[in-house]
């Protein structure tokens, strides 16, 4: 009986938490989760997790759900109804604590909701002047030392002080991301992804370092607390880009040069390519055929739909056109720095 309760209990713990998740205003979310929960939890779990070198949550992945799947097989004939419970209690408890830990994050008001932003969206020409910005930066920072620790340190440090800023919310960053075995994420065309359940950043073993330090940014800025993919990306571009470390500046200035060009006229990529250096040409082919050599887009494509679907459920998209648009609104309002020092 003290099972079935116990059972029971979490089932509509979760049941509630994930009501209240759908129910309640973003700017009640914001006030109560994101102003004081998520941040009250983020600084005692993802500087506990820093302090493990492996990746926590990947060890508990592969050790728990055998274990798991052993004890659910030996058990289902003898007490079928048992196993039942536990296994809904269990995924219950799991849910509850996602969205305890992260999902509320989801819920809370966009980025324009905190900085004052021109409502306005840009067309291609307003992305020329910061991709001549951009290039500029990396020609600056071209001969930066390529120290993949001490940028993403920085950028760690810059997040920090971004996120006071903009929302008020004191938070404590790993100074570093743990690396996965080669192409475990690039194979489905992922370069980093975050653990929701202990807030640790991971990044492919396979991904060059100027990637690596970009992709890092990305995954410090979602435990930061910017749920959303657009609104980690634009973060993580004003952090790194103000960073007080040449090679973070050079790396994140780079991937975010990569990622708006496609968007630029013709005419205007080509004479932006022919400012950057053999340097900042190699880094960007260098991380592309990364990218190349382990993606199967067989299992690429259907991941990828999963993890859309997985947004949308959460009210969400993964529309990183968003970012660059982000970025040049906060750039023109100068709430971005293109270089180091504090706003």
């Amino acid at each position: 009986m003290t099972r079935i309760l116990v059972g029971w209990t979490v089932v509509t713990s979760m049941v509630v938490i994930v009501g209240l998740s759908k129910v309640l205003p973003p700017p009640w979310i914001n006030s109560i989760y994101g102003s004081w929960v998520y941040p009250t939890l983020e600084r005692i779990l993802a500087p506990a997790m820093g302090g493990f070198s492996p990746s926590l949550s990947a060890v508990l992945l592969t050790a728990l759900v055998p274990l798991a799947v052993t004890w659910s097989l030996l058990r289902i004939r003898r007490r079928p109804s048992r196993v039942l419970l536990v296994a809904t209690a269990s995924a219950a408890g799991i849910g509850a604590w996602f969205y305890l830990v992260w999902g509320f994050n989801y819920q809370r008001p966009p980025l324009e909701h905190f900085l004052p932003l021109s409502p306005k969206m840009e067309a291609e020409a307003d992305l020329v002047p910061l991709a001549q910005a951009l290039a500029a930066l990396i020609a600056e920072e071209v001969s930066a030392e390529e120290d993949v620790g001490a940028a993403v340190s920085a950028i760690a440090t810059s997040l920090e002080e971004i996120t006071l800023s903009w929302t008020g919310s004191v938070i404590s960053l790993p100074r570093r991301t743990k690396a996965l075995p080669e192409g475990l994420l690039l194979t489905f065309g992922f370069a980093g992804v975050i653990s929701p359940f202990l807030l640790e950043a991971h990044h492919d073993g396979g991904l060059p370092p100027a990637a690596v330090v970009a992709v890092g940014a990305h995954g410090l800025a979602h435990i930061a607390g910017f749920a959303r993919e657009a609104e980690a990306e634009f973060a993580a571009a004003a952090a790194g880009l103000r960073a007080d470390h040449p090679y973070a500046r050079y790396a994140v200035a780079l991937s975010q040069l990569d990622r708006i060009l496609p968007a630029l006229p013709r005419g205007v990529q080509a004479e932006v390519r022919d400012t950057l250096s053999d340097r900042a040409i190699a880094d960007l082919t260098h991380r592309r055929e990364s990218a190349r050599r382990y993606l199967r887009p067989g299992l690429a494509g259907p991941l990828t739909t999963v993890y859309d679907r997985y947004l949308r459920v959460q009210g969400v998209a993964r529309d990183y056109d968003r970012a660059s648009l982000l970025l040049v609104r906060a750039w023109e309002a100068g709430l971005v720095q293109l270089g180091s020092g504090l706003e």
